[in-house]
């Protein structure tokens, strides 16, 4: 017979047990959730930090696909460095200035200061740190469209006379030869760009720097040079530096598109003389915003042009330049020997006044550097640096295919399947490979090598009269919000004109009184 007292003992050992180990895997199980706190944490923190960043591509994505105006939210969820400006213009020249923006794929976003000012107003103004440069030669250009107009509006209240004097046909000429110079001085500005990179280009480590690559486009030479005011009422051609008989000729005019005026512009792509392609930049219902950057491509496509281009003013300018160009691609070298290559190099450095030693061009015991401002010498500079690259490129293809030459031998002389035959396979392959990239480079070093002499010939050419007669950029090229200088400069020759009709009307008298 059990005893009730033991066994009610014995019940409350086994419960107290029971709770003890309860309550021993509770704070084994508090312990371990204490311990893999700071992981937990972690991970949620990762977690939002990728949901961040798919947020962060995505906001991009959308920004890819957009130019002109947009909302600032959207520039910030982008996540990029930006850059914050302020400029003063009209709303009307506010609009050319979106346009522009649009053409060139440039995003911004800002507001307008409150103003009583009905002419002007102060735009705060909000864009990716990366586009500030396009920014500044958008608003340099907007400049020029506005000194344009404005000898346009001066040029079209003297002709709306109801009759025109001899003065007045005067004042006409005179500024058609203002507007012209701002024109000439914009081809010229072009031109320089392109240049600039060129010379970068034959100094750069490497052969296809990406940063070069993607400021010197086809398409952004068309962005920087036509459209709108720059070839309005005049045909103007862009060629390419590589092929002089490859071209897009530029015409723009005044169009209309819902009761509005703007300036349509008229692209015609010509191969050897033969039009192989025609579009135009018209305004026109559900245009699509990418309806430029397509454009661009089929006329790239169209024209198989390079991304190397230079604008012309006058059909003469490009004549000139263009046969120059023909007559030096006729006497470039015709040598396959690499020896002979390289003393023919040699030599042409030795012409220029310089010498090659251990992969570098020295002039006057100094390696040649980039480091001046006249741009005729630093394409010289280049031509030079990138002779001295073409002598080291064929010595180290001839270094190359001497090795090669040597593994093959040892490859045959090795056990079949062996480690060392692998070995030697292996190397070959990669001696092959490198061969490869060095021959492509070759002919790249050749290419620049070409654009910069055809740059150099339109650098020299006297492309125009007015070269003798310029002022400072700063003196003639400010904004021209009016005409207060053109017009000062119209009444001394107004005056002088009057002063010899004058002299000559008093001659005419005494001669009169003698009879």
């Amino acid at each position: 017979m059990s005893d009730f007292g033991t066994d009610t003992g014995n019940a409350s050992v086994i419960v107290i047990s029971k709770v003890m180990e309860a309550m021993m895997r509770l704070m084994e199980k508090v312990y371990q959730t204490w311990k893999e706190a700071p992981d937990r944490k972690l991970k949620s923190q990762q977690i939002r930090d990728l949901k961040n960043k798919r947020n962060i591509e995505k906001a991009r994505e959308n920004l890819s696909g957009k130019a002109g105006y947009i909302r600032l939210q959207l520039l910030k969820k982008a996540n990029v460095p930006l850059r914050s400006f302020s400029i003063e213009v009209s709303p009307k020249d506010m609009q050319s200035f979106s346009e522009l923006c649009r053409r060139e794929d440039v995003v911004f976003s800002g507001i307008a200061r409150k103003s009583t000012d009905t002419e002007k107003k102060e735009y705060k103004l909000i864009c990716k740190e990366e586009d500030l440069g396009k920014i500044e030669e958008i608003v340099k250009r907007l400049n020029y469209e506005k000194q344009i107009e404005t000898i346009e509006n001066r040029i079209a209240a003297i002709r709306n006379k109801n009759e025109l004097t001899e003065q007045d046909q005067i004042d006409i000429n005179y500024l058609e030869n203002e507007k012209e110079k701002i024109k000439v001085h914009i081809c010229e500005e072009m031109n320089r760009l392109t240049k600039e990179k060129l010379v970068e280009k034959a100094f750069s480590n490497e052969m296809n720097n990406p940063a070069l690559e993607k400021q010197l486009t086809f398409g952004k030479a068309l962005n920087r040079s036509t459209g709108k005011g720059l070839d309005k009422d005049i045909y103007t051609i862009v060629a390419d530096v590589s092929d002089p008989d490859k071209v897009v000729r530029c015409h723009s005019y005044e169009a209309e598109f819902k009761g509005q005026k703007y300036i349509k512009t008229d692209y015609e792509v010509y191969v050897n003389n033969k039009k192989v392609y025609s579009c135009n930049d018209g305004r026109y219902e559900n245009r699509k915003w990418n309806y430029w950057e397509k454009l661009k491509r089929k006329m790239q496509h169209a024209g198989q042009f390079s991304n190397t281009m230079l604008k012309f003013y006058r059909q003469e300018d490009y004549e000139n330049w263009a046969e120059k160009v023909r007559k030096q691609k006729g006497t470039e070298l015709q040598i396959d020997e690499k020896q002979e290559k390289i003393e023919e190099f040699q030599k042409q450095l030795q012409e220029k006044g310089c010498r090659y030693e251990d992969g570098k061009v020295y002039q006057d015991g100094i390696p040649i550097a980039d480091d001046i401002t006249d741009m005729t010498k630093k394409m010289e500079n280049g031509e030079k640096v990138l002779i001295g690259k073409q002598i080291r490129n064929i010595e180290q293809l001839e270094e190359i295919e001497q090795r090669i030459i040597n593994l093959k031998s040892e490859e045959i002389l090795a056990v079949e399947g062996s480690g060392e035959q692998i070995k030697i396979s292996e190397e070959i392959e990669q001696l092959e490979n490198k061969q490869r990239e060095l021959k492509e480079e070759e002919k790249g070093l050749m290419e620049l090598r070409k654009e910069i002499i055809a740059a150099k010939i339109e650098e020299d050419m006297e492309k125009s009269p007015f070269d003798k007669d310029k002022t400072s950029d700063q003196e003639r090229y400010q904004i021209a919000g009016t005409m207060e200088k053109y017009k000062g400069e119209i009444d001394q020759e107004r005056k002088r004109n009057e002063k010899a009709k004058n002299n000559s009307k008093k001659l005419g008298e005494k001669e009169r009184t003698k009879e």
